[in-house]
């Protein structure tokens, strides 16, 4: 077989200005040719970071994306509060779900999603039923963010001098009917980052009612609230089982309870079962949660009460981590690599607290390139011998 050996270049990538550069087919993903291994191919129906197309190459199976070229499905950003129309952006995709909490002061957190619609929230530290307002609210969640009214009664999330962190998760836009579970419900799924939106309406079944996820894998981690009524948000974890319920707006350890109706979710459905998950005629939403390489991880270790603390293999730099200890009270510790950009992460933000951010020199964690390591003693992170379960997600920015 002949060999033809390029003796020229075909681009000048050495030289810093160059306007030369190598142009590759384009196509949608519906007109994809049968791959030959190592093909590359721009797909013009996927966005990326920056782009409208997203570059593709072929594994000898399928064709797949590059990592970290698609846009990122998890950010973090920061703001300060202003009292009027406040267009916050950054975040590098249209949020499904924005969680907010005021940094410098203490207040309710507030989570707000497409599923439910906008000015309609919910606190992860209280039991409250939904709350909607048209003031200090989200009234949009925007291409690049999301826009908050001009506060008007109280310093919630968008008060003149407060600051503020937005958790920002990507979710699969508007939501669609899912019939696969004994409950139809309404579903926003993003399947790279392992994350559902789940809306349902309980029909009281003493025997279990089974829900659609709209993942392609069991989720390992749910989180459910009652939108209707004063109650406890109901957490499964794959870690303590099906048999055991943690409270989102607590520091309680795992309970026995039958809320999920001892049994595990599938790659199509979880089960819920009594009040807590299913009262009959309530309205519920439940966020979802199954690990994915590249982009995310829950799962559970077991605290050693070292400085040199366990190390938890992700195989993604994490840009966010929620810690909770689950063998003894403790509160659900949460981390990210925006409000402090070195290690080890000390400043803390609890889900069940409405504390304002708080410094511990014991409750210790680095972010490090493929894995976190907790690197304190504090109980919110390593007590001995004590079981926590975590939720991180990738640092794609």
């Amino acid at each position: 077989m002949a060999t033809t050996k390029v003796t020229t270049p075909v681009t000048d990538f050495d030289k810093p200005n160059t306007e030369e550069g190598l142009k590759i087919p384009s196509g949608t993903s519906s007109n994809q040719p049968t791959g030959v291994e190592g093909m590359v191919r721009n797909d013009t129906t996927q966005s990326s970071k920056g782009s409208s197309s997203a570059i593709t190459y072929y594994n000898g199976t399928n064709w797949r994306y590059f990592e970290n070229e698609l846009n990122t499905s998890f950010n973090t950003v920061l703001y300060t509060g202003t009292s009027l129309t406040n267009a916050i952006t950054g975040v590098g995709f249209s949020p499904d779900l924005v969680w907010l909490k005021q940094r410098n002061s203490a207040q309710n957190h507030g989570l707000f999603d497409t599923v439910r619609g906008t000015n309609n929230f919910i606190m992860s530290n209280s039991t409250s039923a939904e709350n909607t307002r048209t003031t200090d609210t989200l009234s949009s969640f925007d291409a690049d963010g999301f826009t908050l009214t001009p506060y008007s009664s109280d310093a919630f999330i968008n008060y003149t001098g407060r600051t503020m962190v937005a958790w920002c998760f990507k979710a699969g836009g508007a939501a669609s009917l899912n019939e696969e579970g004994d409950i139809d419900s309404q579903v926003s799924a993003n399947n790279y980052l392992g994350f559902s939106i789940v809306k349902y309406q309980g029909n009281g079944s003493s025997t279990g009612a089974t829900i659609g996820h709209g993942l392609d894998t069991p989720p390992e981690m749910i989180i459910v609230k009652d939108l209707d009524a004063t109650s406890d948000w109901a957490v499964y974890s794959s870690a303590t089982g099906n048999t055991k319920k943690l409270l989102l707006n607590s520091a309680n350890t795992a309970s026995t309870s039958g809320v999920w109706n001892n049994t595990s979710p599938t790659s199509s459905v979880f089960t819920v079962r009594y009040s807590q998950t299913n009262e009959v005629n309530h309205d519920f939403i439940a966020y979802c949660f199954a690990s994915k390489p590249n982009y995310s991880k829950t799962g559970s270790y077991v605290g050693n009460g070292n400085a040199t603390g366990p190390t938890v293999t992700l195989g993604f730099e994490p840009a966010f981590v929620m810690i909770k200890e689950v063998t003894n009270t403790g509160n659900w510790r949460m981390m990210d690599n925006t409000r402090q950009t070195t290690n080890p992460k000390s400043d803390g933000l609890f889900a069940n607290l409405s504390n304002a951010e708080s410094t511990s020199s014991t409750n210790l964690v680095d972010f490090n390139s493929d894995n976190f390591q907790v690197v304190g003693t504090g109980s919110d992170v390593n007590t001995n011998n004590s079981t926590y379960i975590y939720l991180a997600f990738a640092n794609t920015i």
